[in-house]
């Protein structure tokens, strides 16, 4: 679904490897450390926060993606393959 909705919208997807979504939805997206798990929902300890669970890898995976955006972009010197787009309130 997520491939069929950006060929709709014209964007690219940027493909993270198992390694680069490990952990995201159990470590916090603010600090980056490990939450206490209350099932569907996470706590962090350091930010007081709670999250749930699949918004909280959504956030982590978003910046990993980025973070990767960034990386691709400095290698190539010129305009990246890869595209993340930032949606904006209308």
């Amino acid at each position: 679904m997520i491939q069929y909705k950006s060929a709709w919208e014209g964007l690219p997807i940027i493909k993270l490897s198992r390694s680069e979504t490990r952990g995201t939805s159990i470590l916090c997206a603010v600090f980056g450390l490990r939450t206490e798990d209350h099932g569907r929902m996470l706590h962090c300890m350091n930010c007081n926060t709670w999250k749930g669970r699949d918004v909280n890898a959504c956030i982590n995976q978003t910046k990993r993606g980025r973070t990767r955006l960034e990386r691709s972009f400095r290698e190539e010197k010129g305009p990246p393959g890869e595209a993340v787009k930032q949606f904006k309130d209308v």
